[in-house]
């Protein structure tokens, strides 16, 4: 059985652990969306706080010279989540575009 840091990297890499040791590989989706009128660190934290809250987000990237923030999820990333959260957080979602 793989420790827990290793098990723990792992499902962030998109690899799991199985009860049995034995290693699975998990099929992540990836997202691109903009998000309009982030201008500090203290945005991108404020929109990867909410969005990170969202179940099966594995990662979030804010690009903040762009506003576009990258979230990676066990599944597809709900479009209507997304803009739930990130309006949470404060700040208007520009437009999307998916990509897996």
């Amino acid at each position: 059985m793989a420790c827990m840091i290793c098990a723990a990297y792992m499902r962030a890499i998109g690899t799991a652990v199985a009860v049995d040791g034995s290693i699975e590989q998990i099929i992540l989706s990836a997202t691109t969306f903009n998000v309009a009128e982030m201008r500090c660190g203290g945005c991108v934290r404020r929109v990867s706080g909410e969005l990170s809250e969202i179940d099966g987000v594995r990662d979030v990237a804010v690009d903040l010279a762009s506003g576009q923030v990258a979230v990676t999820s066990a599944a597809p990333m709900d479009q209507s989540a997304f803009r739930a959260a990130v309006e949470s957080a404060g700040y208007p979602v520009a437009g999307s575009d998916a990509a897996t």
